[in-house]
């Protein structure tokens, strides 16, 4: 049986929701939450076929990606371009490192700045036939259960390369879906092996305070159009105000008052994009997201997203009112 032929397709985002829709319809779950200022154009670019799917995201602005990979899928990740490594999981990834997913795992990510990185997705049963035909050592990737990042230079290298080609219009690896596959998995598993035995170490260095901050964040989501203090958070996640205070400036790169502020925000905003026929005005979202003051609303608005309450009403082409 053929395989479908490559498809190729490119899309402009208007932000960083839009971006996280269009991924969702692969089977991502993605929550993005802005934390630089700055209009957040992105941009999406996808080379698929089965087994395995490119997908290149580009992002203007800092954020934390609470995020799902889906059933059935393996995933890595390279940075492509950006000047700041990004926080995975805990664990830093720069241009040297890789990062491996196991399927239906959730993860944070906080990318701090503006960033081009590029996931592949492979079909998980796919990539260990591969692996056992090849006689290549890369079950230990598929049947890993928990996230890891991987430090090897060349490996990332090389797959930048690859991502690169598939994306130009005469790459070669382009011409037949399977070898194109074949290119990014053995490049994969033949430098992703053995697994590094400080990987576990490192990992559990970081797992507690990515845990108090995970809490944090579930209770601020619950809890959005309610008054939140500092102590009450902290009672919650079951930590002192400074052990919350170093997990949050660690995992997230805020206190976590100011990122019950961004998130706040966030959650305006997307109310005031929404297109249901009872459309809230901008005190209205500000009101229903804990922000009870108009003014300070809109003047915090603008320095985030670069553009006005208003602004966002406008562009869903729905009459302003109040």
């Amino acid at each position: 049986m053929r395989s479908p032929p490559l498809e190729i397709r490119q899309v402009q985002c208007a932000d960083l929701d839009e971006l996280s829709t269009r991924v969702a319809g692969m089977g991502y779950r993605m929550d993005r939450t802005q934390l630089g200022p700055g209009r957040s154009s992105c941009g999406i670019r996808v080379a698929q076929s089965d087994p395995l799917a490119c997908i290149v995201e580009s992002t203007g602005v800092a954020f934390q990606n609470r995020a799902s990979t889906p059933p059935g899928r393996l995933t890595f990740g390279v940075i492509l371009r950006g000047d700041r490594p990004a926080r995975y999981a805990g664990m830093r990834q720069g241009h040297g490192h890789v990062r491996v997913v196991p399927p239906n795992t959730e993860v944070d990510v906080v990318n701090p700045a503006a960033q081009v990185g590029a996931h592949l997705s492979f079909d998980e049963g796919w990539f260990t036939r591969f692996c056992d035909a090849a006689g290549l050592p890369g079950a230990a990737l598929a049947s890993s259960t928990e996230p890891q990042v991987f430090e090897n230079p060349e490996v990332a290298q090389r797959i930048r390369q690859l991502v690169a080609a598939t994306f130009r219009a005469d790459a070669e690896t382009g011409r037949d879906p399977i070898p194109w596959a074949e290119a990014f998995a053995a490049v994969l598993v033949d430098g992703l092996h053995p697994v590094p035995t400080d990987l576990p170490r490192s990992h559990r260095r970081h797992a507690p305070t990515a845990r108090y901050v995970r809490r944090a964040q579930e209770y601020v989501d619950a809890h959005l159009g309610e008054p939140i203090r500092l102590s009450g958070l902290c009672e919650h996640v079951g930590v002192g105000l400074r052990t919350l205070q170093r997990a949050f400036q660690e995992q997230v790169g805020l206190t976590p008052m100011d990122y019950v502020h961004v998130r706040r925000l966030g959650a305006a905003k997307r109310l005031l994009r929404a297109t249901a026929p009872r459309h809230p005005t901008a005190a209205a979202a500000a009101r229903d997201c804990g922000l009870n003051h108009p003014g300070r609303f809109s003047a915090s608005y603008g320095a985030l997203f670069g553009e006005y309450p208003s602004d966002t009403i406008r562009a869903t082409g729905i009459p302003t009112a109040g």
